[in-house]
C-alpha cells in the first residue's frame, strides 16, 4: 500500500546549543499515521509500523517500505484494537476481539495464534524478549464484566500455559484489571487494578511477592514502571492530607524507598506516553511536575533519594519526558500555548522537541514538531528520536488516527529526527 505525503532522507544537523528559535532540517523522515503502535528495531535503522491492515517495517534514512502482514487464517487483522510490542523490537501481538496473534516482525511470520472468549478490556503484554506473553480473563466467561480478572502467562514457541496468577480467586477480594507490567528481565509482573492495588508475582510460578492493598491504606497507586535493573517499581498516589505523592518501592518486598510531593499524572490521554523516566544506568529518575509557574522536569537519584536538579525552565508545558539510553540527553514535547489560546487546542504550529542536559538540566535545543508532539521514542544507539505530532487542529477529527492520538486533531504524522 503507498503512503501519501511521505518522504525520507539524510540532512546535516544544527550544531546550535541553545533554546531559541526551533530549527527543521533535522527531520530525517516523515511518513502518515494511521496506525495502532510503532517500535524501533535493535539495528537502529528500522521501525516497525502496526496498524489493523498488519505489519511493515520502514528504513528511516532512505524510505524504503516493505509490508511483513502474512494471512492470519481464520481471522482479518482489522478485528485488531490492541497491539503490545516487546521491548527488544522482535516481537509483536495483535489483539482481537477472540484470538491474539504474534508475529516475529524482522521475517512477518507468525509465531502463535491463540484463541479465547471475546472479554471486554482485555489487558495484553509480551515479555521484554518476546518469548512469553501475559493476557487477562476471567473465570466466568457469562459474566466476564462483573468478574475480578486473572492473568495467564504463555510460552510463544511451544504454545504452552506456564502460570496462572491468582491460582484461585477466593477470598482474594480483587478488583477489575487495569495494567501488566513485565519486569525488565521476564522475571516478575505486575497487576495493576482498578481500585489502585498492586500485585507483584513470578511470571514462572504465579508465586506473590508482595501486594500492595487500596482498600487497607486507602491510598490508591498506579505504577508508572520498572527501574532498568528491575529492583524498583515507580508509582503515583494521591497521600491521605490530598496532596499528590510519587514513590519508589522495593521491588522484591514492597518497602518504600523514596517518597515525595509530586503533582505527576499517570499517563496521557492516549496511554502510552509515561510521565516517569528512567536513567540508562537505573541510578536517577526523571519526570514531569506541575509547579507554580506551569511544569517543570525534576531529577532525583535513587540511591540516595535526594532530588538532584529541576531541568531549565522553558516556555510551554514540557512533561512528557524520555531519556537517551547512552544517557547524554533529557528529551519532552514542549506544547507552546499562545495567548488567548485553549489548552490541548489549536496552537498554531508552534510546539517543539525541547532537549536538556541530563547531567545538569541545562536547556540545549529545540526541534520544531507541529501542533502536540508526543509517544518520543529513542533509537537504541540514541541518534534519532521518533514521535507522532498532528499537522492541524479539527474538532471530532480524529478519523486519521487509530491510537496514540489526542481528541480534536488530524492529520497524524510519524515523524523521524537525527539527533547530534
Amino acid at each position: 500500500m503507498a503512503l501519501a505525503n511521505a518522504s525520507c532522507g539524510f540532512s546535516l544537523l544544527p550544531q546550535g546549543k541553545s533554546q531559541g528559535s526551533p530549527t527543521s532540517n533535522h527531520l530525517l523522515c516523515s511518513i502518515n499515521w494511521d496506525g495502532l503502535d510503532f517500535s524501533w528495531l535493535p539495528d537502529s535503522l528500522h521501525i516497525a509500523y502496526a496498524s489493523n491492515r498488519g505489519l511493515f517495517v520502514v528504513n528511516v534514512e532512505n524510505g524504503q517500505r516493505r509490508w511483513q502482514q502474512k494471512i492470519w487464517p481464520g481471522y482479518e487483522y482489522t478485528s485488531t484494537w490492541a497491539i503490545s510490542t516487546a521491548e527488544r523490537g522482535t516481537t509483536v501481538a495483535y489483539v482481537g476481539d477472540a484470538a491474539l496473534l504474534v508475529q516475529n516482525i524482522e521475517s512477518g511470520e507468525n509465531i502463535w495464534t491463540h484463541r479465547y472468549t471475546p472479554f471486554p478490556q482485555r489487558r495484553v503484554a509480551l515479555s521484554p524478549d518476546g518469548t512469553r506473553i501475559a493476557f487477562s480473563l476471567s473465570q466466568n466467561t457469562s459474566n466476564a464484566a462483573h468478574q475480578p480478572d486473572i492473568v495467564e502467562v504463555w510460552d510463544i514457541e511451544h504454545g504452552t500455559m506456564l502460570s496462572r496468577y491468582p491460582a484461585s480467586l477466593k477470598g482474594q477480594g480483587i478488583a477489575r484489571l487495569n495494567d501488566i507490567i513485565w519486569s525488565p528481565d521476564g522475571a516478575f509482573i505486575a497487576s495493576i487494578y482498578q481500585d489502585g492495588s498492586v500485585h507483584v508475582w513470578g511470571a514462572a510460578n504465579a508465586h506473590l511477592l508482595w501486594r500492595y492493598d487500596a482498600s487497607v491504606s486507602s491510598e490508591p497507586c498506579s505504577v508508572l514502571g520498572w527501574s532498568p535493573d528491575g529492583n524498583a517499581l515507580v508509582f503515583a498516589a494521591t497521600g491521605k492530607t490530598g496532596k499528590s505523592l510519587l514513590g519508589v518501592w522495593n521491588a522484591r518486598t514492597g518497602q518504600v524507598r523514596l517518597q515525595t510531593n509530586a503533582d505527576v499524572s499517570v499517563t496521557a490521554q492516549n496511554g502510552k506516553d509515561k510521565r516517569i523516566t528512567w536513567s540508562p544506568d537505573g541510578t536517577r529518575m526523571a519526570f514531569g511536575v506541575i509547579n507554580n509557574i506551569g511544569s517543570a522536569i525534576e531529577v532525583w537519584s535513587l540511591q540516595n533519594g535526594r532530588h538532584l536538579f529541576t531541568c531549565q525552565h522553558v516556555s510551554g508545558q514540557p512533561l512528557y519526558v524520555t531519556w537517551s539510553p547512552d544517557g547524554k540527553y533529557l528529551a519532552a514535547g514542549n506544547y507552546i500555548v499562545g495567548s488567548g489560546e485553549l489548552a490541548q487546542g489549536d496552537n498554531g504550529g508552534r510546539s517543539v522537541v525541547q532537549f536538556w542536559d541530563a547531567s545538569n538540566g541545562q536547556a540545549l535545543f529545540t526541534y520544531s514538531a507541529p501542533k502536540n508532539p508526543e509517544q518520543l521514542a529513542w533509537s537504541p544507539d540514541s541518534r534519532s528520536l521518533a514521535l507522532i505530532t498532528p499537522l492541524n487542529y479539527g474538532i471530532l477529527s480524529n478519523k486519521t488516527c487509530l491510537s496514540l492520538c489526542r481528541y480534536g486533531y488530524k492529520d497524524y504524522m510519524l515523524q523521524v529526527f537525527r539527533v547530534p
